[in-house]
């Protein structure tokens, strides 16, 4: 049974790890969901959107 939360016996080292080993992780996760592109000779312009090109342009149109 689980007793009363006694946080001078907690084991903050291991619980520092778990936390320290999760942000890498999710540093690890955010550099691989980069979208990397080709690099092209044609000049494109840069969307400041997370949309689509198309739908970025579809929608500044309209406004």
């Amino acid at each position: 049974m689980a007793g009363v939360f006694d946080i001078t016996k907690f084991d903050w080292g291991t619980a520092f790890n778990v936390a320290f080993l999760a942000t890498l992780a999710a540093l690890g996760k955010g550099l691989l969901a980069r979208e990397h592109s080709a690099p092209t000779s044609v000049a494109v312009e840069i969307s400041p959107s997370t949309l689509p090109s198309h739908t970025y342009e579809q929608a500044v149109r309209r406004s």
